[in-house]
């Protein structure tokens, strides 16, 4: 520092040796039990940091920052200082203790996350993971804006990695030891999708509409029938009638039939065969009850009940549902189980069209350890997939959601003969 008039320098020249080195200007310097400490610049020392009444927290240096602030245009941010790498090999750590009781947060790239064998096992998880345990407790929460988790900055001074649409990741995990050898567990984890631009009143887990999403009203909804096990050539989808209801209505659409083979008044698709439902929405409209009338552009809910026999599998989609190159997309709505050839399963599949928007799992566990040599682990976990239908009219706030449901469950058991 240069020299400085010491009234001066008090007032307006940090006092980094007060404040870092708690040294005193009478103090007796001796350095048998604390050593001695080399000067650091201060220009190393980073920033200081206040909170939003200006009072003065601490000084170092901006590592990591993940905010989402809604509604915003690009209001979900992540920072990740240079430091970030070259310091601390993309990986923060921080741990604290009392008795029992330890907690630990931790922020990485590449970190290995497992939940359960059902729900979530992830070698390298980006984002942050928060552990608890204890005696008898154990709890775990995860966070990530998965599809955009960040990158390293050149600099610290460089802005964030900035997104409005983007996909957000949250999953827990809790346990409680019962008695010496049960132990009971409850999973829950979401994906889904966010658009900042709406209001937090307004967030769903059940996700929301992407700009991209949102952005093309549908005009053509395509469903595509097939055979389940086309490896046998026999026994595939056989549909007897289908009906299109739009906001509740029966729609007098009657669908283009691409492909398949009509036998004894009914269509059917075996083997390699494909049957194809194209359905104009543009050649219907209805009368609301104000007397209005409400076209393709207006439409808030599309769904179908198809009368399917033997081992068929249905797909859907759309002309707002193609990739890159305009190609359409289709998604599994449902699949018949076991391979059934002789139409006994005859049923009515009900189902409404959407976007994916958000998937989410959520079961239970049950762990019992050594009793008398004998383990067992069962698992029960129930998946949702949820939809939204797109309507790109901004009169219209609120998109109908839709979700498809599936059950799954293990029991394990294992004994161990020696020493019992």
């Amino acid at each position: 520092m240069n020299a400085l008039e010491p009234a001066l320098r008090k007032w307006y020249v940090p006092q980094e040796l007060y404040y870092e080195f708690g040294w005193l200007q009478w103090q007796y310097t001796n350095y048998a039990r604390e050593l001695y400490r080399r000067y650091t610049d201060i220009g190393l020392e980073g920033y200081k940091y206040y909170d939003i009444y200006g009072n003065y927290i601490t000084r170092g240096w901006k590592i990591y920052e993940w905010v989402q602030d809604m509604p915003k245009d690009f209001g979900s941010t992540i920072f990740k200082s240079p430091k970030f790498q070259s310091w601390f090999d993309n990986l923060l750590i921080s741990s604290t203790r009392k008795g029992q009781y330890y907690t630990a947060l931790t922020v990485g790239d590449q970190i290995r996350t497992v939940f359960t064998p059902l729900t979530f096992s992830k070698p390298t998880f980006n984002g942050l993971q928060l552990d608890f345990l204890s005696d008898k407790y154990a709890l775990t929460v995860l966070a990530s804006r998965a599809n955009y988790p960040g990158v390293k900055l050149d600099r610290d001074d460089s802005p964030p990695s900035a997104f409005t649409d983007f996909t957000n990741f949250v999953g827990l995990r809790g346990t409680i030891q019962l008695g010496r050898f049960v132990e009971v567990g409850a999973t829950y984890v979401n994906a889904h999708l966010v658009n900042s631009t709406i209001d937090w009143a307004d967030y769903s887990l059940k996700g929301r509409l992407t700009t991209a999403q949102n952005s093309t009203r549908v005009r053509t909804i395509m469903i595509r029938l097939s055979d389940d096990s086309p490896e046998d050539g026999e026994g595939g989808a056989m549909l007897f009638a289908e009906q299109i209801f739009i906001d509740g209505r029966p729609a007098d659409i009657r669908p283009e039939i691409r492909g398949g083979i009509m036998r004894e008044g009914r269509y059917e698709a075996n083997g390699n065969m494909q049957m194809i439902l194209v359905y104009d929405l543009t050649k219907w409209f209805y009368v609301d009850e104000k007397g209005q009338p409400v076209d393709a552009s207006k439409f808030k809910k599309v769904a179908f009940e198809l009368v399917l026999a033997n081992d068929f599998k249905v797909e859907i989609t759309s002309n707002a549902q193609v990739n890159e190159l305009g190609q359409p997309i289709f998604l599994t709505v449902v699949r018949a189980p076991g391979n059934i050839k002789d139409a006994t399963n005859q049923q009515v599949v009900y189902f409404e069209y959407g976007l994916p928007t958000a998937n989410e799992i959520y079961g239970v566990t049950f762990e019992l350890r050594d009793l008398a040599g004998f383990s067992l682990r069962a698992e029960y976990d129930v998946n949702n997939r949820y939809r939204r239908f797109p309507i790109p009219n901004p009169e219209i706030r609120e998109h109908s959601v839709s979700s498809d449901k599936s059950e799954a469950w293990y029991v394990t058991l294992q004994k161990l003969a020696y020493p019992w």
